[in-house]
């Protein structure tokens, strides 16, 4: 507005001396035409904004847009509180009926009933055959009802070749037979055959035991184990786990839960699972003096070794394998231990290095006794058992067996053998010796 009004001023001066030089106005001429418009003046200054007008209708909405991306999960929330149970469902059908349990434990025995009254006596029964011709016996025996030793000579009994451990499954005897690789089952009644075991599946067989429901028996060779069931004699499984250090195993016992070994070849003992053979552990701990150790047996709470290179016995705990005690003082007598058996109190050791027989605590390892009067008989003495009252040791080198008394050790009586007594049992009534030089066992 202001550069309008200055251009209107400037004008009207023009005008003014316009007039002045030209002089006075005359009169007004007719109307010319109109000029040519002028150019458009500058532009004046933007004046204030006006107020804002009324808000117009809002118009139609606009297409979605395109969705974002989903943001990150918000934490859980807290769990909510249990629902009330739903109504039981229906009874499922019954399901098979599970194998039977173990049998319980027997009851105790009712009273004796009344004494019934005495039947008529039968007629006499006919003559029965002659008998087989008798052995030498022991007529104190005889006098004294101990049947079970009365027979001096024994009875021989032919198994497989070359004869060496021997195991009783509470009916039957069992005779692992080296050479032959089997082993021989025989009736503990009468020495009648049964059967032969384990053809094909053994490898220069040592020693056996019997778990309660199987035979378990070493194989030198094939640094294993083999497991044959007890009714019937078939082969359940040979056994080598990885780590069991398996190696030349000889000496083999049960501690009611497991089967141990002694392994000549590396010097330990393992133990294996009676239920399915797997490894439990293989134990040599320091100091523990395994050295070629041979024969083996349980006390009821620890494991027995009898070391042959070591001239000593090693105590082991059953539950972990390891040392309980070495038994190897000069004292005891102990050399070249080769047989080892325990008498419910005491450990029984027989010493082919000195002919002689150790007795120790089973408690603490100290020495009871040492048996070797020139007496005794004791030669090359090999394996030992206990049969409840007496000690009975294998002799090799004068093939015979002599029997001590539990108590003090004395002499009993000693019983000529086959050729080099080895394996020696007690069946609860007779004691049967392995025959490794004629392939025969003896029964006495």
């Amino acid at each position: 507005m202001k550069s309008m009004l200055r251009a209107f001023l400037i004008m009207t001066f023009i005008i003014s001396i316009l007039f002045l030089m030209v002089g006075c106005i005359g009169p007004a001429g007719t109307k010319g035409e109109q000029g040519i418009q002028g150019p458009q003046g500058i532009q004046g200054v933007i004046g204030p904004q006006g107020p804002d007008g009324a808000a117009g209708p809002q118009g139609p909405d606009g297409a979605n847009g395109a969705s974002g991306l989903q943001g990150m999960n918000g934490p859980t929330g807290p769990v909510g509180a249990t629902g009330p149970a739903g109504a039981a469902g229906a009874t499922g059908p019954v399901g098979a009926t599970g194998p039977a349990g173990a049998a319980g434990a027997t009851g105790t025995a009712g009273a004796a009933g009344a004494t019934g009254p005495a039947g008529a006596t039968g007629p006499a029964g006919a003559t029965g055959p002659a008998g087989p011709a008798g052995t030498s016996l022991n007529i104190v025996r005889i006098a004294t009802l101990d049947w079970y030793n009365a027979n001096q000579t024994g009875m021989a009994y032919t198994v497989g070749s070359n004869p060496i451990g021997i195991c009783f499954d509470g009916t039957n005897i069992w005779v692992v037979n080296q050479v032959s690789n089997n082993v021989t089952e025989l009736k503990a009644s009468d020495g009648s055959l049964v059967g032969t075991r384990g053809s094909g599946h053994l490898n220069q067989p040592e020693c056996a035991c019997f778990d309660g429901t199987n035979i378990w028996v070493t194989n030198y060779l094939s640094n294993s184990v083999t497991e044959l069931k007890a009714n019937g004699g078939s082969w359940v499984g040979n056994y080598s786990p990885a780590g069991s250090g398996l190696s030349s195993p000889c000496g083999i016992c049960f501690d009611g839960t497991n089967i141990w070994v002694a392994n000549q070849g590396n010097n330990s003992v393992t133990e294996l699972k009676a239920s399915d053979g797997s490894l439990v552990g293989n134990y040599s701990p320091a100091g523990s003096g395994l050295s070629n150790p041979y024969a083996i047996c349980f006390d009821g709470t620890n494991i027995w070794v009898a070391n042959i290179a070591g001239n000593s016995v090693t105590e082991l705990k059953a539950g972990d394998g390891s040392l309980v005690g070495k038994y190897n003082a000069a004292s005891l007598g102990i050399s070249s231990p080769t047989g080892i058996c325990f008498d419910g109190t005491n450990i029984w050791v027989a010493n082919q290095g000195n002919n002689s027989v150790t007795e120790l605590k089973a408690s603490d390892g100290t020495l009871v006794g040492k048996y070797n009067a020139v007496g005794l008989g004791l030669s090359t003495p090999t394996e030992i058992c206990f049969d409840g009252t007496h000690i009975w040791v294998t002799n090799q080198g004068n093939n015979s067996v002599t029997e001590l008394k539990a108590g003090d050790g004395s002499l009993v009586g000693n019983y000529a053998t086959g050729t080099a007594p080895a394996g020696i049992y007690f069946d609860g009534i007779n004691i049967w010796v392995t025959n490794y030089g004629s392939g025969t066992v003896s029964k006495y």
